[in-house]
């Protein structure tokens, strides 16, 4: 299987004046399957306001990333996911308006069209996505903005097209800082999703192609709690209602694990 220019080979091409092959496969033995040939990649396009019975209708209808045609969905499944009540709940409201992707099969269970899921993550600017869907892997380790090694790999979701890139702009969807931080950290292990639009960038090496993100999405864990004093004093940040009338943002009481730290959780509305 060939492997993925790192940092030794992009210095090579840069001396010698190769040309770019962007046909390099990462090592497929570490990578998720995306192709949809077990699960396949669903997001929201709009809701079923249908006027029959249930669970014939309601719900919403839903289709394949990067695929044409629709299927209904009644209800979510994301037991799964091992999700507390909050966590659910929030990831339950993101889907219904199209804010989140789930990857799963579409069953029937007691006549109702039922998305169980095997994974399933959240929008982090909550915007209207505009390009194709892709799992983005990879970390040059050195400033790639520079030199444009082609230190990602793209997989476009529910096909077996691929390509590697010599840049990632997540900050171009417009999400907040922090969660365009967490947005490459999680590409570091090819958990993260994008969507959006490709350009060439003109490097030493010649043009490479790099993705410019519209929206991307952080993948949905099951939240761990921490001790309340690991958090130090509560946050003093009022709740606000959200525009649906149901949902609250603001700070949720809960000390939860952020990876490096602990830190107070801070809901937004879907």
């Amino acid at each position: 299987m060939k492997q993925h220019l790192g940092l030794l080979g992009a210095l090579l091409l840069l001396a010698g004046g190769c040309a770019v092959n962007t046909d390099v496969a990462f090592d497929a033995s570490q990578a998720e399957d995306v192709t949809a040939k077990a699960d396949a990649y669903f997001i929201v396009t709009h809701q079923d306001y249908r006027k029959c019975k249930a669970p014939m209708c309601g719900g919403w209808f839903v289709e394949k990333l990067n695929q044409k045609g629709e299927s209904h969905v009644f209800t979510l499944d994301a037991s799964a996911l091992s999700l507390d009540a909050a966590s659910d709940d929030a990831l339950d409201a993101a889907f219904g308006t199209g804010h989140a992707i789930v990857k799963g099969k579409i069953k029937q269970i007691n006549n109702a069209d039922t998305l169980i899921a095997s994974a399933a993550w959240r929008a982090a600017a909550n915007v209207t996505p505009k390009g194709a869907s892709y799992s983005v892997k990879g970390d040059g380790g050195v400033d790639c903005a520079v030199i444009h090694c082609l230190a990602w790999e793209e997989k476009k979701l529910n096909t077996t097209e691929h390509q590697l890139l010599g840049g990632v702009d997540l900050g171009a969807a417009g999400a907040p800082d922090e969660l365009v931080t967490q947005g490459y950290e999680a590409m570091k292990s090819g958990k993260l999703l994008v969507t959006g639009s490709h350009k060439t960038v003109k490097a030493l090496v010649g043009p490479v192609p790099a993705l410019v993100a519209s929206e991307f999405y952080l993948p949905v864990t099951a939240v761990k709690e921490c001790a309340s004093k690991k958090c130090g004093p509560a946050l003093g940040m009022p709740n606000k209602l959200c525009s649906d009338g149901v949902h609250v943002s603001g700070p949720t009481g809960r000390c939860i694990d952020k990876g490096a730290a602990c830190g107070w959780e801070i809901a937004s509305c879907p």
